[in-house]
């Protein structure tokens, strides 16, 4: 084997038998290190091959060469065998260690290819990959072919391996990145992984134009494995019509060649600008009884599997304020509103949706129209992997995953701002990863929840499926984890008047969750609570599998379902509750008469003493904590924005008669006399803005 580790500066050569090592000028014991780490890396990626390969030259891109591609502790090892092309994401060394998979693989046919580096040589053809470095957003960004001589294989042979290892390669950086153990990727799970079938052109590229005008054309007209490659452009898809552009054909890629001039852009052809503001140029789409139009959706991933969406913008698809129908600016839906799952791969990368259109602008019929999400994924079994993404400006949630016992799906790197909540997961539990995500200035950052509804069945459960275990050792049972998140002032009033029900200026918070791991998360500047766990109380909607599972079912008035068995877990907490009412901290729980405890250990608060509601809730065996009060119960209500109580007032009084009836439902106490007059002031919407997003890091630049 020859195992080459670049790194920039001086290097030496080291030599041990079946590798040899490229290091820099260090000390031999630093020298011996890195070979060892390669040493474990090859050996850990042999275990990915197909049966009787072998690895045959293999490299690993170092930070000060290549740049780490997941944070401090990791990379990409490039690894030739017999057969194939092989790229995986390296495992992190040390405590947070995990391995992380196959990215993608290429067949070699009878090549003899050689790896040099980061260059690969296709007998006489070399074919050098390239990196970008951007702050943490660093990619392979193509391949580069070179060279003409005769070698082992003609030259047209060679042309055509080049051309087919650039469009492997290229979809490497966007659309291939596997999962911690027990969250596999979309790709080696059967989804795409490019180069296995056409390219399809869109628009009008330097010189030439693509053989497809729109991207529905070139969505129609794919066949499995192919790969849309679109030019940029502002596409005004399927003007009118429910959804912009609607894909029924399983494991294809859609791609732009540049994140942020590839725009799919769901106002009117002939608006001035990508994404405008002006009510005139939204597109409300099809008509209704009323008379005015329902709304759109983006891009549908309509009952398929195995497609990934990655390198574009989507923007300005606005849906009615009482329908999740519509509004969705990408949406892979296996059956939302069934109550089934289904199994289908998905992948979502370096995607920006956003909107910039304030409903309360426009005229009467249309005060209630806004974007609802950015990224929906609903029903779907995965497994599935939204990585890099960003989404702004939505009346309901930047990211949401709804109706999947078992997600199987992992959220990585994401950012969420200025939305009514960056992430949420509704009925959605299991195998579900959320980390290494920042949420700031929403109205609430990650919101977890069992509800009765259309996202059914219920509840959001993140126990383990059977055969499965958690990927932290404090709570190996929960596969449902939340950790490594940056969440920082998600105080947000503004972002829409036609806003969904949201527990303002809170971090994490899980109502009527069970079985859940926050772990390791920094929550920062939040108004009511860092972290908070809640009972859940809604209606029993009439919808297919909604049977108030894992809940108590009140027929006069709905369901409730308890937040119980949740681990919170080693967060670093500071300066929260800058809303300062009574109870408004780091730490919170409203618990239910009967119920399993949640447990809290080792949370601390960096900016001094740990605040909680009740006092005491982080007890010395984390899970024997107090039970919640009247007070609390009347300040969750108040944040709430008025859904069950309005507190504009600046007191807690008029939360005092649906409190008293919740906890009549609930067994629980109940002493008005007791936070008669309590203060209660959060902040009041009205000066609502929807910010343009900055230019986000793309994988063509």
């Amino acid at each position: 084997m020859e195992a080459l580790v670049q790194l920039s500066g001086v290097t030496k050569r080291y030599d041990s038998g079946a590798a040899s090592v490229d290091l820099p000028r260090r000390g031999e014991d630093e020298a011996m290190s890195e070979e060892r780490h390669m040493q474990k890396m090859t050996e850990w990626a042999g275990l990915f091959l197909e049966p009787g390969e072998t690895i045959r030259a293999a490299a690993w891109g170092r930070s000060r060469g290549f740049g780490y591609l997941l944070g401090v502790g990791s990379g990409r090892i490039a690894a030739v065998t017999e057969r194939h092309l092989y790229v995986f994401e390296s495992p992190r060394w040390g405590r947070r260690s995990r391995a992380r998979g196959v990215v993608a693989k290429h067949p070699l046919g009878s090549v003899r290819p050689r790896l040099n580096g980061w260059a690969l040589r296709m007998g006489d053809e070399r074919v050098a990959i390239s990196l970008q470095h951007r702050g943490r957003a660093r990619r392979v960004v193509g391949l580069a072919a070179e060279g003409s001589g005769t070698g082992s294989m003609p030259p047209a042979g060679r042309r055509a391996a080049g051309a087919a290892l650039l469009t492997c390669l290229a979809v490497v950086a966007a659309a291939c990145s596997a999962g911690p153990a027990g969250h596999p990727s979309a790709t080696a799970a059967g989804g795409p992984a490019g180069g296995s079938g056409r390219v399809l052109h869109v628009g009008r590229w330097p010189g030439l134009h693509g053989t497809y005008r729109t991207i529905q054309a070139a969505v129609n007209a794919a066949r499995p494995g192919d790969r849309i490659l679109i030019a940029a452009g502002d596409y005004h898809e399927s003007p009118g019509s429910a959804a912009g552009v609607r894909v029924t054909t399983p494991g294809i890629v859609i791609e732009g060649v540049d994140r942020n001039t590839v725009i799919v852009d769901g106002t009117k052809p002939g608006a001035p600008s990508p994404c405008d503001p002006q009510p005139r140029f939204q597109d409300f789409g099809p008509v209704s009884t009323h008379a005015n139009g329902r709304g759109r959706n983006g891009i549908v991933i309509d009952h398929v599997s195995g497609v990934t969406v990655a390198n574009l913008t989507v923007c300005n698809f606005v849906g009615a304020s009482n329908t999740d129908e519509y509004g969705n600016q990408l949406w892979f839906n296996e059956g939302a509103g069934t109550g089934r799952t289904r199994r289908g791969a998905y992948h979502v990368a370096d995607i920006t949706a956003t909107s910039t259109y304030i409903a309360a602008s426009a005229g009467p019929h249309q005060v209630a129209m806004a974007a609802r999400t950015g990224v929906l994924i609903s029903n779907a079994a995965g497994p599935g992997t939204v990585i890099n993404s960003f989404a702004s400006n939505m009346a309901d949630s930047g990211f949401h995953i709804a109706g999947c016992p078992d997600c199987n799906a992992t959220f990585d790197r994401d950012t969420a701002d200025h939305n009514v909540i960056g992430f949420s997961a509704t009925d959605a539990g299991g195998r579900l990863l959320l980390e290494n995500s920042v949420f700031e200035h929403n109205g609430a950052g990650v919101s977890l929840a069992s509800e009765n509804n259309q996202d059914a069945p219920p509840p959001q459960d993140g126990a383990c499926p059977p055969g499965a275990s958690g990927p932290q050792p404090i709570a190996p049972r929960i596969c449902t984890v939340i950790e490594h998140n940056t969440v920082q002032a998600n105080n947000n009033a503004d972002v829409s008047p036609a806003a969904t029900t949201v527990l303002l200026g809170a971090g994490i918070g899980i109502g009527g969750g069970q079985h859940d791991l926050v772990f390791h998360n920094d929550v920062s500047g939040q108004g009511s609570y860092g972290i908070v766990t809640t009972p859940d109380v809604n209606a029993r909607d009439r919808f297919p599998n909604a049977h108030c599972q894992g809940g108590r079912a009140f027929p006069p008035f709905g369901c409730a379902f308890t937040a119980s068995g949740n681990v919170i877990a080693e967060n670093a907490l500071r300066h929260n509750g800058t809303f300062h009412n009574p109870t408004n901290g780091d730490l919170a729980g409203a618990t239910v008469p009967g119920s399993a405890p949640n447990c809290y250990r080792g949370n601390a608060d960096r900016s001094g003493r740990l605040t909680s509601a009740p006092h005491g809730l982080q007890a010395a065996h984390g899970c024997a904590a107090p039970r919640g009060g009247t007070l609390l119960g009347v300040e969750l209500l108040c944040a709430a924005r008025g859904v069950l109580a309005d507190c504009h007032g600046g007191t807690g009084n008029a939360a005092l008669s649906p409190l008293a009836a919740l906890s009549h439902l609930l067994r629980a106490s109940f002493d008005a006399a007791a936070v008669l007059n309590t203060r209660a002031i959060y902040p009041t919407p009205g000066n609502y803005v929807a910010p343009r997003p900055a230019p986000q890091p793309s994988l063509h630049p």
